[in-house]
């Protein structure tokens, strides 16, 4: 995909930035679905395809951005709420959009220096794959883990149950990054005083990450659980609150606040469809 020659003179509205993101992209992946309904219908046989797709990602990232419930596609987009169900499914199946994000991310070369952290979703429907939310009164959520750049672009997302400590998050997440097998020794992974641990930093130099993690009391004499350089000071103070803007960018999305799908699986594929507006305007636009 040459996506700096499809973003070359990208209109600049900081209103509505994500949904111009979405239009430019919207016809590679009306393709991406094409290909994948075509693919499916070599199997079967049945009546020829009537529906407008490009109406279906439309009321996706309608979905997505607004927060509203899937009974509204057909008063705002005329689209029978059987027909709909039946495309989500298909596109949550397929992982459409984790895929489509994954080709725009693998064009950049992982950089040398990363950042993670989490955040918590209250769920509302659903009860597979969630845990007790220690911050809102025992209620069920999740937790989304993010690895990104100091760029604001989101390299690795791993969902857990909300009761879920984020020091255990971090390696299933940092398996998660394309080639990660394949990393040098010299990567750095900001984080907070969440991650500290001398476990978890060997296990992060097994998979080529350096953890630089901020440092936190222990103990009742106050004593710091280690100490820093002046560079991992410095990087913690200059690049440490980047990830808290991209989770503030994702949370634009109301849909993403708070989960109204039953599975888990759909509420990655609304947080995809939101990773691909995000990293494609900090990475082109």
């Amino acid at each position: 995909m040459d996506l700096e020659k499809l973003f070359k003179n990208f209109p600049s509205n900081r209103g509505r930035i994500y949904f111009d993101v979405f239009n430019v992209l919207k016809p590679l992946m009306l393709q991406e679905l094409r290909n994948l309904i075509i693919g499916n219908r070599k199997r079967q046989t049945g009546r020829p395809l009537t529906t407008d797709l490009g109406k279906i990602l439309d009321a996706f990232f309608y979905l997505c951005e607004t927060g509203s419930q899937i009974h509204y596609v057909w008063d705002i987009f005329g689209i029978p709420k059987s027909t709909f169900y039946r495309y989500f499914k298909l596109i949550n199946d397929s992982k459409l959009f984790e895929l489509f994000y994954q080709q725009i991310v693998t064009q950049k070369t992982l950089p040398t220096t990363l950042i993670t952290d989490t955040f918590i979703v209250k769920s509302m429907r659903g009860s597979d794959g969630l845990g007790r939310n220690p911050v809102d009164r025992g209620r069920k959520g999740l937790k989304v883990s993010l690895i990104c750049d100091t760029n604001y672009v989101t390299h690795a997302v791993h969902v857990a149950p909300a009761n879920v400590h984020d020091s255990k998050l971090l390696i299933p997440t940092i398996r998660k990054l394309p080639n990660y097998q394949e990393h040098k020794k010299d990567i750095i992974c900001l984080s907070d005083s969440g991650y500290v641990g001398k476990d978890l930093t060997i296990e992060c130099q097994k998979h080529g990450l350096r953890l630089v993690a901020k440092p936190k009391k222990v103990g009742r004499n106050g004593k710091m659980s280690h100490t820093l350089t002046t560079s991992e000071t410095q990087l913690l103070q200059k690049f440490r609150t980047r990830i808290e803007l991209l989770n503030g960018n994702i949370r634009r999305f109301r849909g993403l606040m708070i989960k109204w799908v039953q599975s888990i699986g759909s509420y990655v594929s609304y947080l995809y469809l939101a990773l691909i507006c995000i990293t494609t305007y900090r990475m082109y636009v």
